[in-house]
């Protein structure tokens, strides 16, 4: 992933508009405005059933926590692992994924 950040950052320099970065969070909090955004960045039509479609499966208050689900309530599944993982986990998954979680601008909990 680190790999994938560097080159990001280079074709972010090379090719300003060919390149979008997309943080889940911003995905999964507005689903249909940063769906729509990405639409018009690659200048492909958002069909209405697509809007349909994204609008059911990230609004969702039926999954009752099957992870197998296809439909969920996006913005309350964002943050799940900050809260359900343990203290020791997060600091784990902190000290090996810090340097790649501070390039995307994401902070540390501990």
């Amino acid at each position: 992933m680190e790999f994938d950040v560097k080159v990001g950052k280079l074709l972010r320099t090379s090719l300003p508009d060919g390149y979008r970065l997309v943080h889940f969070e911003d995905l999964a909090q507005n689903p249909l405005p940063v769906a729509n955004e990405l639409y018009k960045f690659t200048g492909i039509e958002m069909l209405d059933t697509i809007k349909k479609w994204l609008n059911k499966s990230t609004n969702s208050r039926t999954d009752h926590g099957n992870a197998y689900s296809t439909s969920r309530n996006s913005q309350q599944v964002v943050s799940n692992w900050r809260t359900k993982m343990s203290h020791a986990t997060v600091k784990t998954i902190e000290k090996y994924c810090g340097s790649v979680m501070r390039q995307l601008n994401y902070t540390e909990l501990y």
